[in-house]
């Protein structure tokens, strides 16, 4: 199914140049170009993204972010704009915008961008949907993720930290497909986290299935981890 793009963009040529390109890209595309028309229209189609220009007729993208995430806060909103102070970058990212790109940008720029976006959502969306059961490990022991805990067959069982469990959690939902090391930190600590936060934490997950002589979560070099037992 293709992604549906919420496209707001005043100036008609610009407009209709991204929504080809978008089409061209295999996206579905909602353009329009004026915040009244969002309103008027209440987004009755599932929307995946939403691609805002700043200055409109009639308001401001900002309040148009402002609207769409009081109502879908999950959705990835998107800023292209001649706007480029710093004040109004931070404002875009103050209200969740995901990105703010300036204008003029390179359409295979605002693509790869757009799709790396996507990319994240939809781990996200994996990993908040994803009701595991209990998992079954090698010699008796058992992943039960909704009491955070892996247990062994000596009847010991070793509790794991909040955001250990919900990588663990990704990783075995998303396999066999192994998932960017930025993707795991986004989920986990979102943009207060380092980095190392996550190869910290692979590295506790692994000590605990040394335990039983196993060692399921493969580093992928260049991307990140990915569960293969």
């Amino acid at each position: 199914m293709k992604a549906v793009i919420l496209l707001v963009e005043d100036d008609l040529v610009l407009g209709q140049s991204l929504k080809e390109g978008l089409t061209d890209a295999d996206y579905d595309v909602i353009w329009v170009t004026t915040a009244h028309e969002i309103v008027s229209q209440k987004l009755t189609r599932k929307v995946d993204a939403a691609l805002l220009d700043v200055g409109l007729p009639d308001g401001d993208g900002f309040s148009v972010a402002q609207t769409l995430l009081t109502k879908r806060p999950e959705l990835p909103v998107i800023f292209l704009t001649a706007r480029t102070e710093a004040e109004d970058r931070l404002r875009g990212y103050e209200l969740g915008a995901v990105d703010y790109i300036p204008k003029p940008f390179l359409l295979r720029e605002l693509l790869l961008r757009l799709e790396r976006v996507l990319e994240k959502t939809l781990v996200l969306e994996a990993a908040n949907q994803a009701q595991l059961q209990v998992v079954v490990l090698p010699r008796g022991a058992v992943y039960d993720p909704a009491a955070l805990a892996i247990k062994f067959a000596d009847a010991v069982t070793e509790a794991l930290q909040l955001h250990d469990n919900t990588i663990l959690r990704t990783l075995i939902a998303r396999a066999p497909s192994a998932i960017s090391r930025d993707d795991l930190l986004a989920l986990t600590w979102g943009k207060e986290g380092n980095p190392r936060s996550v190869d910290n934490a692979i590295v506790r997950l692994r000590t605990i299935f040394k335990r039983i002589d196993l060692d399921p979560i493969k580093s992928v070099r260049g991307l990140g981890y990915q569960w293969d037992v």
